[in-house]
């Protein structure tokens, strides 16, 4: 893939039909993208199908496989399809033999104009449901729908059909399909009518646990009393006893007199095994047709025995014509679209679940199940490794709050004392989302920008989206190696290095975005004021406090450093940087963050710590978290869409009223109730790399020592501030004298700059012999020049007593940074202390510190 960008999308984006795959080229060159490396075995015959769902103006797309080996080496690609244009309904790639050798195939999508030449800058397109599936021969992929309606049209009577309400009939007036249709008249007095299908052992044969989804057409008579229509489905078990849960939906009052079409999905209860339907209408008489009750949740196109057949699909009645169940049967290459997990619903016997989420900590669920049906001592459907999800319905779609895996399913039997002492199964499962796959999964390398990122999470099993793209990124280089990092640690540092965002979302996605990537507009109010503004909710509870223990006013930075040739990576100390002022006010407040970069730059540095100090130097009234009940569609639709780092405003009274972050979720549900609590302030933690110290010297003769990053502070003279600075110190050597020359001293000034370097020899020194001061001067006469000249001490360092001191001081430097390279030899005396310190002399300005670098 080159210069493109491909994410996933879903409802937020107004897309009612769920997520699709986004992708974009963000310059006018040829570009593509490919599925992961899924595993097939020579010999077997590939399919797949996709579906368009939007693209731009002229623009059209190819798809092809490719056949890779075990060493994911390629060997061959399939025949490219033509271009494709049309959307909306599924494109059906032909049956290609996987060629010999092969391990794996990939399906590849390339982008170009609707006349086949490469594409313009910004063309794009959406698709879904993408499924590659295999056969060991050349046969069909044959798949079978089942409406279980017996007379969905009432094309000849009103069989498998019984009045409840009213009065209702066959009628000829309207048809969806065919020629007839249902028509319920509302009685006078109640303004409604409501009819159902067979009832107990004869009702529809369902399954406990799966979904069904029903759907109608249907045309209102008239738009008087606000007409609307409602579907109820009821469920009984093996015997024929109706079960206490069962599920409605209505739909809202119609504005017009054609003929619409609605759905609903509801999930079987466990003991479930037989299914009604009742179909009401109320404030108009209203007609009914092409009534329809699938298994799965996804609504297919209608279909019953009497449609003609073509050459995709075989179409027939089980039994008689208009009184039995129907079946759609795939014909040639084309299969039914299948979800990647078969899922069962367990929400009817659940009775409280708990999800907690916060940045880059692991994602929790645990549940509490209480059906001895599901006891995972008997059957396999709820245990360790399986996929779980949490899912609300917003405006007719479902979608996910939570996903993971189960990490545990454990059953205990008590002895009822409310049911005659009969056993309750108690099963109490917890799962886990993406976070625990990346901590599980070493990874050595360090990227430090976001965009690459995508080069050390492939092939990790975790989907992601940074900046926007899923697109990959086949060659970059390390920042810095650490091998005993986790992909969670890399995350972080990459993270931290670029002050970005990082979770794992609803959707079990991880997201990694630049912090001028995404928005920063409110996408819902939290008030203590009632308003009808469907995007304004209320809050139950709400914790607003000041505190300055928030703030940071002192920045202290580990820099990785990392050497390609011997491939080691050393922590480089910089800082602290303070915010002098904050901390006169608030006092010291402390924060260190461990980042990496392309190019270690004492100015992007400094930047970087200016930057937090900038936005935390100041403590402030702040929302740390409220508290959210779901009553209603409002307040539904944003517990199920708001999501870490969603932007939300928050009104307190006149305390708060700003629109920030939300950086931990908590969903709590209970046959009490459904609470969300948002926090808006969760500290994050970034991993350690290994630690590899930079060494005080090289080599046991008058090689050079390196000394990094030692910070210096505001002192009138060297020997007021000797007692305060940070030191390093080194070991022994052969000599006795300290060397500056002309290869070890770099100073990086600006143009026209003149100063003063002092080497001052000092300290507590009282040992016999030692001279306890001295100075040698070396003149700055222009940018990177000094002259220079080795300082040997009168004496040599005493063998015993208190540790000698020398301290290094700047005057007179007129810029705000300097460098300066140093080296020692010849030193006998172990513990040996360099310290920088920087002296206030007359026109300087304020030198925040001095970087000692290689």
């Amino acid at each position: 893939m080159a210069q493109s960008i491909i994410s996933s999308r879903g409802s937020d984006y107004g897309y009612p039909d769920g997520s699709r795959l986004y992708f974009t080229n963000t310059a006018a060159v040829a570009t593509y993208f490919t599925t992961e490396h899924l595993p097939v075995a020579a010999g077997k015959y590939v399919r797949s199908q996709f579906t368009l769902r939007s693209i731009s103006t002229s623009t059209a797309i190819r798809a092809r496989f490719e056949f890779y080996t075990s060493a994911k080496v390629l060997i061959s690609s399939g025949t490219q399809t033509a271009l494709l244009t049309a959307v909306g309904n599924p494109f059906f790639m032909p049956a290609t033999v996987a060629p010999a050798g092969t391990a794996y195939v990939k399906l590849r999508f390339d982008l170009y104009t609707d006349t086949g030449a490469g594409p313009v800058a910004g063309a794009n397109f959406t698709m879904n449901k993408i499924q590659v599936t295999y056969t060991d021969t050349a046969s069909t992929v044959a798949s079978v729908r089942t409406n279980m309606v017996k007379n969905p049209s009432l094309e000849v009577n009103t069989a498998n059909w019984f009045l409840i309400e009213s009065s209702f009939a066959r009628s000829t007036a309207a048809a969806f399909t065919g020629t007839a249709s249902m028509l319920l008249t509302t009685g006078f007095s109640s303004g409604s009518a409501t009819v159902r299908s067979d009832s107990g052992t004869s009702g529809m044969p369902v399954t406990g646990g799966k979904s069904y989804t029903v759907s109608y057409h249907r045309k209102h008579a008239a738009l008087t009393n606000s007409p609307y229509t409602k579907v109820t489905v009821y469920w009984y078990d093996s015997a024929g006893k109706v079960l206490d849960t069962y599920g409605e939906q209505a739909t809202g009052v119609s504005t017009d007199t054609n003929w619409s079409r609605f759905s609903a999905t509801f999930t079987a209860p466990s003991k479930a095994a037989f299914l009604r339907m009742d179909l009401s209408c109320y404030g108009s008489n209203t007609y009914f047709d092409a009534i329809m009750v699938e298994e799965g949740s996804e609504l297919g196109t209608y279909f019953d025995g009497s449609i003609a057949d073509t050459a995709t699909f075989d179409y027939a009645w089980t039994g008689t014509a208009h009184a039995s169940t129907s079946t759609q049967t795939t014909l040639g290459d084309v299969f039914t679209f299948s979800e990647p997990n078969a899922w069962r619903n367990i929400l009817g016997p659940t009775s409280s679940i708990n999800v907690k989420r916060a940045a880059l900590d692991t994602g929790s669920m645990s549940a509490i199940v209480m059906d001895p049906l599901l006891d995972p001592a008997v059957v396999p459907d709820i245990r360790t490794g399986k996929k779980v999800r949490l899912r609300g319905l917003v405006e007719g779609v479902w979608e996910n709050i939570y996903e993971g895996l189960l990490t545990g399913a454990n059953t205990t039997y008590d002895r009822s004392k409310k049911r005659n002492a009969e056993i309750v199964t108690r099963i109490e499962i917890t799962a886990a989302d993406a976070i625990m796959a990346l901590s599980n999964q070493g990874e050595a390398r360090g990227i430090s920008s976001v965009s690459n990122l995508p080069f050390i999470l492939e092939g990790k099993g975790v989907p992601w989206n940074t900046n926007g793209s899923g697109g990959q990124v086949t060659t970059v280089g390390s920042a810095w190696v650490n091998e005993n990092a986790s992909v969670l640690d890399q995350v972080a540092l990459t993270r931290d290095s670029g002050l970005a965002y990082a979770w794992v979302d609803r959707n079990n996605v991880l997201q990694v975005w630049d912090n001028n990537r995404l928005s920063s507009t409110a996408v819902c109010t939290f008030s203590d004021v009632a308003s009808s503004d469907p995007t304004w909710v209320s809050y139950s509870d709400i914790n607003v406090d000041f505190n300055s223990d928030t703030c940071i006013n002192s920045v202290s930075i580990k820099w990785l450093r990392y050497d390609p040739t011997s491939g080691a990576t050393e922590e480089i100390p910089y800082g602290p940087f303070i915010d002098a002022a904050s901390q006169a006010t608030w006092g010291p407040h402390t924060a260190e963050f461990t980042i990496g970069g392309p190019t270690e730059s004492l100015t992007n540095i400094q930047a970087y710590a200016n930057a937090v100090l900038t936005a935390n130097g100041t403590p402030q009234i702040r929302c740390n978290s409220l508290t959210m009940p779901v009553n209603d569609a409002r307040e539904l639709k944003w517990a199920v869409r708001n999501d870490l780092y969603t932007p939300v405003a928050v009104k307190y009274n006149t305390k708060v009223d700003k629109t920030l972050r939300i950086t931990s979720i908590e969903h709590q549900i209970t046959p009490k109730g459904w609470f969300v609590t948002y926090g808006f302030d969760v500290q994050t933690s970034v991993a350690q790399p290994t630690y590899t110290p930079a060494p005080p010297y090289k080599g046991t003769t008058a090689e050079t020592a390196i000394f990094n990053n030692i910070n210096i502070r505001s002192a009138d003279d060297a020997t007021t501030a000797a007692g305060n600075e940070p030191a390093l110190k080194v070991g022994p050597t052969t000599g006795q004298h300290l060397r500056i020359d002309n290869n070890e001293v770099l100073a990086m000034l600006n143009d026209n700059t003149q100063g003063t370097l002092v080497l001052n020899v000092g300290g507590p020194i009282n040992a016999s012999g030692f001279v306890k001061a001295g100075s040698r001067t070396l003149n700055v006469t222009a940018v990177n020049t000094l002259i220079t000249s080795d300082v040997t001490f009168p004496n040599a360092f005493p063998a015993s007593g208190p540790v000698p001191t020398v301290m290094l001081t700047l005057r007179n430097i007129t810029n705000a940074t300097a460098q300066v390279r140093m080296s020692v030899s010849n030193l006998t005396r172990t513990g040996f202390t360099i310290q920088m310190v920087r002296s206030a002399g007359t026109g300087s300005t304020d030198v925040d510190w001095l970087a000692v670098a290689q």
